[in-house]
């Protein structure tokens, strides 16, 4: 950030400019920034030059720490859930996409509609650990990279994932060598031992709080399970057993499935049972990508049966 006159401006420097956008700084939400106990929230856009289609909305947030760094789905939909209350949004998508092999990265594409005004967003987020220059020493922090993106209505969805992933590839190939050989100059505000200790402190709260939504996600995820039916249990046990061999493609969990279940099954049955488990949050489903233009999709259980 730059003190300037005018107030505080981002530095658009850690962001790639990206042929057919224009990149500028929008604002620094310092009011969820301090609420999440986060170092930095930062809002960027990639505007359209010639002025037709969408703008991506880009959002940098930073942090000593991974637990302030909340997930999306949790804040939305998970806690709201564990609460005994209904998700602020309905989802519509949500899978992970890896979006790079060596060293693996594996990106969330989470897409939701607000009920009361039926506004669309679609959301391509990943994880990384960068090192930074705070105050003149060098720092290694979290970065949470949310790219995103508003379609005008539900169907729209895919269309927004196909242009959220080039500017998504476009920040990650930036941030390659940044996150991995050099010291990024980044100023972060930061008022010394003062601060220090209060962020301790939020950071202890912080972390009190993501043990407990991890232990009502498993518990509710748990009591999902044990109200499935038999057939219903006997998917997610294929889905787990195919993990323990490593291999977790549709294919595969049907021959698991096969070996467990005395009936028969169709491909198109276990697909709608993998899809439907999926929605409740009690299977992962990943896109892994093998550098041809065939993706390939496999599946993790996330709960123990």
């Amino acid at each position: 950030m730059v003190q300037t006159p005018s107030g505080e401006q981002g530095n658009t420097d850690i962001l790639p400019q990206i042929p057919g956008y224009a990149l500028s700084f929008v604002y620094r939400d310092a009011a969820f920034q301090e609420l999440s106990g986060q170092d930095a929230s930062l809002v960027y856009a990639y505007r359209p030059v010639n002025g037709s289609g969408q703008t991506i909305w880009v959002a940098v947030e930073l942090a000593t720490s991974i637990i302030p760094l909340h997930r999306w789905e949790t804040c939305l939909v998970n806690y709201p859930l564990s609460q005994g209350r209904q998700p602020q949004v309905i989802q519509l998508d949500l899978r992970d996409i890896s979006i790079q092999d060596n060293p693996p990265l594996v990106a969330r594409f989470f897409a939701f509609q607000y009920p009361a005004t039926n506004q669309t967003q679609a959301v391509l987020y990943w994880y990384q650990t960068a090192t930074f220059n705070v105050n003149e020493t060098t720092q290694a922090m979290q970065v949470k990279m949310s790219i995103i993106a508003y379609p005008s209505s539900a169907d729209k969805v895919p269309e927004a994932e196909t242009q959220l992933m080039p500017v998504a590839l476009a920040i990650k190939n930036y941030w390659e060598p940044i996150q991995t050989w050099t010291v990024v100059s980044l100023a972060i505000s930061q008022n010394g031992i003062v601060m220090s200790a209060a962020a301790l402190v939020l950071l202890v709260v912080v972390i009190g709080f993501f043990i407990f939504f991890d232990h009502q996600e498993k518990r509710r995820l748990s009591t999902l399970f044990s109200k499935l039916s038999k057939q219903d249990q006997l998917i997610t046990k294929a889905v787990k057993n195919a993990q323990d061999q490593r291999i977790t493609t549709t294919q595969n969990v049907i021959v698991e499935y096969q070996k467990l279940s005395t009936e028969s099954a169709t491909e198109q049955w276990i697909s709608q049972k993998l899809d439907e488990q999926e929605k409740a949050g009690l299977l992962k489903r990943i896109m892994l990508n093998k550098g041809d233009d065939i993706p390939v999709f496999t599946w993790k259980a996330q709960v123990l049966p």
